[in-house]
């Protein structure tokens, strides 16, 4: 049987011998006692490669294979001098090539991770600059951040899986925000800080009201108040 393969096709030795294994359906154990040898002798008889590291790589696998082939054809005496640990070999070739189809195996999951990452578009985080400072009345801003944290964890949403097959919309930006945020002042002397968050559905949603809320606040149009500690924050038009 004519056995040719362009040795571009395999990046070692090891890659070689895996795709013979994995050709011949033979288990990794049992290569020693299966046709797999003479196959990769023959590929490397006829391989035409001019890189002598790489060339030099193969021929010390083949050579190592055929000596444990040859070694399990021959009589054995107990008189022998073992200078060539057989079974050591053996061993030390099988976990090489176990190692390697794990290796290989991880290597083409991590491909398509990347695959299907590449169908998805990030926007970078725009830098907000301001010199004006932001008058909070008697909340700090540490209270306002710890309201902002409490808020999303009485939301319990659920952050979206990170592969999607599509690409939802938002139902409003930031301006929008803050024209609804306006408008339910218009019809209460005050809201309570948590309420500004009822309409929200996701994490990003909770964001952008929080976005809107100091961006209204840095255009002075808005005020926050906490009579007590631990107390409900509130929000006031100017």
């Amino acid at each position: 049987m004519e056995y040719s393969v362009e040795i571009s096709d395999f990046s070692g030795p090891l890659d070689l011998l895996l795709h013979l294994i994995e050709k011949s359906k033979v288990d990794i154990k049992n290569i020693f006692v299966s046709e797999i040898t003479e196959q990769y002798l023959e590929y490397v008889s006829s391989m035409k490669q001019q890189d002598m590291e790489l060339s030099s790589e193969f021929l010390t696998l083949a050579a190592t294979l055929l000596l444990i082939k040859s070694r399990s054809l021959l009589p054995k005496h107990e008189d022998d001098e073992e200078l060539f640990d057989e079974e050591y070999e053996k061993q030390l070739i099988i976990d090489r090539l176990e190692e390697y189809k794990l290796i290989k195996s991880t290597t083409d999951d991590l491909r398509s991770y990347e695959k299907e990452a590449s169908k998805y578009f990030t926007k970078l985080p725009e830098e907000i600059s301001t010199t004006q400072s932001i008058n909070l009345d008697n909340v700090d801003k540490d209270t306002l951040y710890r309201a902002f944290i409490d808020v999303m964890n009485k939301k319990k949403i659920k952050s979206p899986e990170f592969y999607y097959s599509y690409v939802s919309q938002d139902r409003f930006n930031i301006k929008e925000r803050i024209e609804h945020i306006l408008d339910r002042l218009s019809h209460k002397n005050k809201i309570a800080f948590d309420e500004l968050f009822d309409d929200v559905t996701t994490k990003t949603e909770v964001v952008v009201t929080f976005c809107a809320i100091l961006e209204l606040l840095n255009m002075q149009v808005l005020r926050i108040t906490q009579k007590n500690p631990f107390g409900n924050i509130y929000c006031f038009k100017r």
